[in-house]
């Protein structure tokens, strides 16, 4: 769901303009409306794009916002690079500015199971391949 994809992002925006003494009354998610269906000419913007309030989601999470900035400056200034969570997808939808850094990739095979298309790591057949190793790319 779109509104739990951009939450943290919206709560540090928001907590951010509140620290600078803009008054936030309302968040709202604008994004394309996969109903809309351009029928050719003129787009009709008033149906292309649609508002979500999710006002009430990042409200919730604001009390957490000051840690997560801290937990975030931290990662920024530390001397290790952190290990991105299993999930990472290095490569989609665009490739990685932070490939040639990261420890992550360096340690892996030169072409990870991850690369391959609608390969999810939630899927069986993903950690099949993962559990099998690089020595399964020699059988």
């Amino acid at each position: 769901m779109e509104k739990a994809k951009h939450r943290w992002d919206a709560a540090i925006q928001t907590w951010v303009a509140r620290g600078a003494g803009v008054k936030i009354r309302r968040v709202k998610l604008m994004h394309l409306d996969k109903t809309y269906l351009w029928p050719g000419g003129e787009y009709d913007l008033e149906r292309l794009l649609t508002a979500t309030d999710i006002t009430n989601e990042v409200e919730k999470v604001q009390p957490l916002a000051q840690a997560k900035v801290t937990e975030l400056l931290e990662i920024i200034e530390a001397d290790v690079l952190p290990t991105p969570p299993g999930d990472v997808k290095c490569g989609s939808p665009y490739p990685c500015a932070f490939m040639d850094f990261c420890t992550f990739v360096e340690d892996g095979p030169e072409h990870p199971i991850r690369e391959l298309p609608y390969c999810d790591p939630s899927k069986k057949i993903y950690q099949e391949l993962e559990a099998a190793g690089p020595s399964m790319a020699t059988k």
